[in-house]
């Protein structure tokens, strides 16, 4: 069977993170995918560790299922070539700066006046127009500004952290692979190409509000910014008495069922335990004695007990 996106060629004029990572994933759905480097290589190449140089970790496992060109853009002759591979290319995927775009000749206009229906994808820190508009920005800068570590000091206290992950730029990733199939599936219906662009600063504001713009849906706000139940000190893995349990209890019939496994059913029609509202009203309380009912047993004892139930569970893995 054929590949959802076999015959498609994208150019791949990204580094570091979150472009390479958006077009390995279009690679992994079928796309030929070029990626275009500087004699130096993508950055990335050297920043983990790996058995060959320039092969790095973080470089092998964001740029699978790609082809390689060295292409030195600050000569004719490169900017020549890579106008002649955007002829027969359905896509461009870039971080670079609009104003080094603009420099090279590689604007929206430029590749569009080779190749009229292509697809101009640019990844952006910020949004174009808006106050941080050219600013540079990695992941620790977009996480600060869209509130995680705020949010992780909120729940758990001790000074504001970063997520130890580089999942803005995973996120605003996955937002360009839905870009380029949205462009794809448009010019697929009307013939026409465009210029899409996906900065990580508004994406990650609107991810992270889904669940943390509460009360402040409405207008007047009705209570703070945070969803409850995720901004709680006590949610976190549980400790057991010999390690740490993962468990979930979050509907009416698995509040029915834990309370049952735990020999208190009573408490089901009692608060904060009767409804899903009083739960989430009450968060703080119901995670603590998830907690409380958790130490009383080894994790072992308790994969037993719940090996049948319909909870979500799961000890804590390395």
């Amino acid at each position: 069977m054929a590949a959802p996106l076999e015959g498609i060629r994208i150019l791949d004029l990204t580094n570091v993170l979150m472009g390479p990572f958006a077009t390995q994933q279009l690679g992994d759905l079928g796309a030929e995918v070029i990626k275009v480097e500087p004699a130096s290589g993508d950055a990335i190449r050297y920043a983990s560790p790996g058995r060959s140089h320039g092969m790095a970790s973080l470089f092998l496992n964001n740029n699978r299922n790609k082809r390689s060109l060295v292409l030195d853009l600050k000569q004719q002759e490169g900017i020549d070539i890579f106008l002649r591979l955007a002829a027969q290319s359905d896509v461009l995927v870039s971080n670079m700066r609009p104003k080094a775009m603009q420099r090279l000749g590689l604007t929206y206009a430029d590749l569009a006046s080779v190749k009229k229906d292509i697809v101009y994808v640019t990844c952006s820190g910020f949004g174009a127009g808006g106050p941080y508009d050219g600013r540079a920005a990695y992941d620790d800068l977009i996480q600060t500004l869209s509130g995680v570590p705020n949010l992780i000091e909120r729940t758990y206290g001790e000074g504001p952290k970063f997520m130890p992950s580089n999942f803005c730029d995973r996120a605003t990733g996955l937002k360009v692979v839905s870009a380029v199939l949205a462009a794809l599936f448009h010019r697929e219906r009307t013939g026409r190409g465009q210029s899409v662009n996906v900065p990580m600063f508004e994406t990650m504001v609107e991810f992270l509000m889904g669940d943390h713009l509460a009360g402040h849906t409405f207008d007047p706000p009705t209570e703070e910014m945070g969803y409850r139940r995720i901004v709680n000190r006590n949610r976190r893995p549980f400790q057991t008495k010999d390690g740490y349990l993962a468990l979930l209890v979050y509907s009416d019939k698995e509040w029915k069922e834990f309370l049952n496994l735990v020999g208190q059913p009573e408490l089901i029609t009692q608060r904060p335990f009767a409804d899903m509202k009083t739960r989430s009203e009450n968060a703080v309380e119901i995670y603590g004695f998830v907690g409380e009912k958790l130490a009383t047993r080894t994790n072992a004892e308790w994969l037993a007990v719940l090996a049948d139930s319909d909870l979500a569970h799961a000890p804590v893995k390395t």
